[in-house]
């Protein structure tokens, strides 16, 4: 009974923080030239994969992705288990030499590189560097898309 209220006040919170999410600038305009030119996008977070779904159709994103490529805490071990990016491999059939993990977080490149996957961090707050997991650091999601010429 306690393990369940407590499930439920998280869930609570993941629903009331989904209701906050504005999109990143440029993430419309990197995602869709990534689709327009045949790439898979996927979600691999620690969150519940409704909340990721209702996150990506505020952003108004969601079309871009399959609902089997949104896994959350129910779907795959957390982070940095690479079971979530293994999933996603397989739902694929690719492998890990063509496929990229893009993240702000040392988690997301941790994941990355326990899946062998190539790493790219976004983020430009001072005190977030991890080199040792990344093979590329872009400050924005703009900045990203111009670096891959779209």
């Amino acid at each position: 009974p306690e393990q369940r209220r407590l499930n439920h006040q998280l869930d609570l919170l993941e629903y009331f923080y989904a209701e906050q999410v504005v999109p990143a600038e440029g993430i419309k305009e990197l995602l869709g030239s990534l689709v327009q030119r045949g790439c898979h996008l996927g979600i691999l977070t620690r969150n519940k994969r409704d909340v990721a779904l209702h996150c990506l159709e505020k952003m108004g994103v969601q079309h871009l992705f399959s609902n089997a490529a949104v896994l959350g805490r129910d779907e795959a071990m957390a982070k940095p288990d690479p079971e979530g990016i293994n999933i996603l491999l397989g739902l694929w059939s690719a492998e890990p030499g063509e496929a990229v993990m893009v993240g702000d977080f040392r988690y997301d490149l941790e994941v990355g590189r326990a899946a062998g996957l190539a790493t790219v961090h976004v983020d430009q707050r001072p005190g977030r560097d991890w080199p040792e997991l990344t093979d590329l650091k872009v400050a924005s999601l703009v900045t990203l898309n111009q670096w891959l010429g779209f």
